[in-house]
Formats: C-alpha cells, structure tokens, sequence
C-alpha cells in the first residue's frame, strides 16, 4: 500500500491455509494502522479461476473493515 506496488511471494510449504488446504488461488492484503502491519484479510478461491475486480473490492471493504475493528 506504501509504495503502490504488487508484489508475489511464494507461502511457504507448512504456513496453514483457510478452507482446509482446498484454496487453488489465495489473494491477501495487509492491514495496516498507521503504517504498521496488524494483520492479513485474505480471499480464497477452490478453483484455479482469476481473480475479478470485483473481489478485489471485497478484499478492500474487509481491510478497511478489519482496521476499524482493531481501532
């Protein structure tokens, strides 16, 4: 978010996964408050299926959701 940029980074092998290890495509967001990490919202899909803009938004309404819960 500090710099704009998309980055891809591989999950390690033990790190657990939502839905059982049945997610074929995970997208995560930190969320952030006042620039410090706090956590990740994620969204998680069983099929190899693109991701749309769509759920792009809805992983922006969880962020912004998730900050002002910790706030």
């Amino acid at each position: 978010v500090l710099t704009g940029v998309m980055v891809r980074k591989a999950i390690p092998a033990g790190t657990p996964l939502p839905g059982g290890g049945a997610a074929q495509a995970l997208l995560v967001a930190p969320v952030l408050i006042q620039r410090e990490p706090r956590g990740h919202a994620a969204v998680v899909r069983e099929t190899r299926r693109k991701f749309t803009r769509d759920d792009l938004e809805f992983l922006l309404l969880l962020v912004g959701q998730a900050a002002s819960g910790f706030e």
